[in-house]
């Protein structure tokens, strides 16, 4: 379950000290249910809520798709930050870097289906270097007919002027 909100802190006296966006990755792990992860979006500050990771953040979701849908390991490496961090209905995997990654079983999967197409993207929260984005996107066969339908959540960050994927939520199997 993916769960997002805002919180705010305040002072004994009732003033703001500050709010910030924040989504939870809840899951069921034999009958329990917890919080597997938490992906906040940079504090806002009082009078100066800036919010400037919208179009960045989707265009590096655009991106890492591409790069997915092309085969090319390189390529999609490259739509990824460091440490990567992926849970999923396989479990939680985190890369510490990209050779770890191009080196893992991630780039070279045998997959099920032809292409990964996304439906709809929208960032959900977002703050001047990051943002959390909700996408929901279809899985087709190689004649173009849908498979299936799956929603995921990315934690996209900026650094070094550079926006990419930090970490994805989803459940797809």
């Amino acid at each position: 379950m993916h769960i997002a909100g805002e919180y705010t802190r305040w002072r004994e006296n009732g003033e703001k000290i500050s709010s910030q966006q924040v989504t939870y990755i809840v899951t069921r792990q034999g009958d329990f249910w917890g919080i597997q992860s938490r992906c906040g979006t940079g504090k806002i500050n009082i009078g100066d809520e800036t919010s400037l990771g919208t179009e960045p953040a989707l265009e590096a979701v655009k991106k890492c798709f591409v790069a997915f849908n092309s085969m090319d390991p390189q390529a999609w490496a490259d739509t990824l930050h460091y440490p990567q961090v992926r849970l999923s209905a396989s479990g939680l995997d985190i890369w510490k870097t990209r050779d770890e990654f191009l080196a893992g079983a991630e780039p070279a999967i045998q997959r099920t289906w032809f292409q990964t197409r996304i439906e709809q993207a929208e960032t959900i929260q977002d703050g001047a270097d990051d943002a959390n984005v909700v996408v929901r996107y279809n899985r087709l066969n190689s004649e173009d007919e849908l498979l299936s339908t799956n929603d995921a959540v990315f934690l996209v960050t900026k650094r070094d002027g550079n926006w990419a994927v930090q970490a994805q939520s989803t459940f797809a199997p």
